[in-house]
């Protein structure tokens, strides 16, 4: 049941509407015209090269429908009559317009009637995706490699119904869609959510975790360690190893700590949340913020399970490689601890400069302190979606 309710999301049928034959003025709106218009807009005196006593109700033309939405729209600004000439009043106003509006409604959909055959289509890609969400609350991938085919493009649009076909491959990647938006909306077992932050040491030294974090717990830092990222430098934000086995793909809320320091030109540091399996980017924003006041920032992003995600400072140029060495730097992953700018005292004396003398940054820079996901997410309003549909 539940298979052909979601397959039926496939085509988009129109309605066909059965409009009425026009018929002729209003009696009432024909005493308005004759009192205020037709003096000035006649054969011999058409004022505006715009005649009324000719004028048909024949709004299923659409010339003639436009013209009387030039009478309509005239009148109801005040524009006519003239101020030479008695107004109209307001209920001489609403009669007219009244009457102009719902014959113009008539007339459109005694034009549509009269057209031919209308092409239907199924649903494009992200129009499906909408569909599903609006219906059931469940976000659904159709980028995910082998869910739908791509939709074909004709001068820049990907909604043309003759180009949406539907082939045997369509349809069985529609099933397939079905099956899968309708097991993430009613599981067997409710997924389990998680959510855990992740600091800068499991950023930083991902590779390394176990044997850097008791060697900072020792030295009394772990709770003072930051990672610095450079341009074009990228670092953990989610591995599949920090994922319990079997967690479900869907929504995911994600909040980041970090401060942004602008290079001596003043160009920002730029964050891109990155998904390394599906080459995409979840989330990008420049950032500013000073060292000691970092700033938090919080999205929501489908996800794939399970996931890999790095977080990025993408910029348009390299991290240099000129071989720069002084005590006021950082190096490979396992040498060195940056605590801050000003505080040299755990960096490897032997690598890449990041700061100057005074502790400013010689390139934009991000500095992270932690990374958290929570998901996946089910609002109530998603559940009672569901929940009607079972009624």
């Amino acid at each position: 049941m539940f298979r052909r309710a979601a397959i039926l999301l496939l085509t988009s049928l129109p309605t066909a509407v059965d409009a009425a034959a026009p018929g002729g003025i209003d009696p009432a709106v024909t005493t308005i015209f004759e009192k205020h218009c037709v003096n000035c807009h006649n054969e011999k005196k058409d004022k505006g090269d715009f005649r009324m006593d000719n004028l048909i109700p024949d709004f299923t033309d659409e010339m003639t429908a436009q013209k009387w939405a030039q009478v309509m729209f005239r009148i109801n600004t005040g524009e006519m009559p003239p101020e030479d000439e008695e107004p109209l009043t307001r209920e001489e106003i609403g009669k007219v317009v009244d009457w102009v509006s719902s014959r113009t409604e008539e007339g459109r959909a005694a034009r549509l009637a009269r057209r031919g055959p209308i092409e239907h289509h199924r649903l494009s890609r992200a129009e499906y995706a909408n569909t599903v969400r609006d219906l059931l609350g469940v976000e659904y991938d159709v980028s995910a490699p082998g869910a739908l085919n791509e939709d074909p493009m004709w001068h820049g649009f990907d909604r043309i119904g003759a180009l949406l076909t539907l082939s045997p491959s369509h349809v069985d990647r529609y099933f397939k869609a079905a099956d899968l938006v309708l097991s993430r909306a009613y599981p067997d077992v409710e997924p389990k959510v998680f959510k855990k932050r992740f600091d800068a040491i499991d950023i930083r030294y991902a590779r390394y975790n176990k044997y850097k974090r008791e060697k900072m717990v020792e030295m009394g830092i772990a709770d003072k360690v930051r990672a610095p990222l450079w341009p074009k430098g990228d670092f953990a934000g989610l591995l599949p190893h920090w994922i319990p086995r079997g967690q479900q793909p869907g929504l995911y809320r994600a909040k980041i700590q970090l401060s942004g320091l602008p290079g001596p030109d003043g160009t920002v540091p730029h964050l891109t949340i990155w998904d390394a399996k599906r080459k995409r980017a979840l989330f990008d924003e420049d950032v500013i913020a000073p060292e000691n006041q970092p700033v938090v920032l919080e999205f929501e992003a489908f996800l794939e399970m399970p996931a890999e995600i790095e977080i990025q400072n993408e910029l348009p140029f390299p991290f240099p490689t000129d071989g720069n060495h002084t005590r006021n730097v950082l190096d490979h992953q396992d040498h060195g601890f940056f605590i801050h700018s000003k505080d040299a005292s755990m960096l490897n004396p032997t690598a890449y400069k990041l700061f100057d003398d005074d502790g400013k940054p010689i390139h934009p820079l991000l500095i992270i302190d932690w990374i958290e996901w929570e998901g996946p997410l089910t609002s109530e309003d998603d559940l009672a979606k569901r929940k009607s549909y079972l009624a």
